[in-house]
């Protein structure tokens, strides 16, 4: 048994409820993954998923799956950053952010990019903009518009999204908020193969290589995450 599976036993045993033994999932999980603070970010990670399941319904903020295992969807968007430079101080939109799922949940783990968290449905940036200041998460900035009216106006060294559409509309979409040499990655549910190959026109005439990114999970969670990643030319 590795050390993060270890780890893992020893912080759960220890823990007599399900709250508190997702809690420890992420906690092993950042770790795997190499953020810093694990603990300390896994406990701010663990206050987010308590408001969601607050207002949860009040703002559509996450299927009902959320009640029954909140950390899995968390660790898979921590998953997102190991392909990312977190070297840098990275400016990074998320499309279509819902209730922060993925952008607030990056923002929170590598506080040295600043994210925008792009959403149009007013309860669900209401949600982020509220849950933001009361984390004190001054890396994340909320604008309640569609990302369309942010092309030409601003601009990104990534852009990030999480079910928010499929390859063929996200990319054409994504290079109007890149950089140049800017970066999409696109978390995806399910094997996004097929999806790709069904938008190989709309992304050779938007400018971008792309590939398939799998990205193993900590040991103790089932399978791995697909990413579409690509990269403008």
């Amino acid at each position: 048994m590795g050390e993060p599976a270890k780890k893992r036993e020893k912080i759960m045993a220890k823990n007599g409820n399900r709250d508190d033994n997702d809690r420890a999932r992420i906690e092993v999980a950042l770790e795997f993954f190499g953020i810093e603070k694990p603990s300390t970010t896994a406990e701010r990670l663990a206050l987010y998923a308590e408001m969601v399941s607050e207002r949860r319904k009040w703002g559509n903020l996450a299927s009902s799956f959320w009640d029954e295992d909140w950390a899995r969807p968390i660790i898979e968007s921590v998953a997102l950053t190991t392909v990312l430079d977190r070297a840098r101080a990275l400016r990074i939109a998320d499309i279509g952010a819902g209730g922060g799922l993925l952008g607030m949940v990056v923002a929170l783990a590598c506080p040295q990019w600043n994210v925008t968290a792009i959403e149009s449905a007013g309860r669900k940036g209401t949600f982020m903009a509220e849950t933001a200041g009361k984390l004190g998460l001054k890396n994340l900035f909320v604008a309640k518009e569609r990302a369309e009216s942010l092309v030409g106006d601003r601009t990104f060294d990534t852009v990030i999204s999480r079910a928010a559409g499929a390859v063929e509309k996200m990319i054409p979409l994504a290079a109007g908020l890149l950089e140049k040499s800017g970066v999409y990655v696109g978390l995806k549910g399910s094997d996004p193969s097929t999806e790709v190959r069904e938008a190989a026109g709309v992304i050779e005439s938007s400018g971008f290589r792309i590939e398939v990114v799998r990205v193993a999970l900590p040991p103790g969670e089932k399978g791995q995450i697909s990413l579409v990643k690509a990269s403008k030319m």
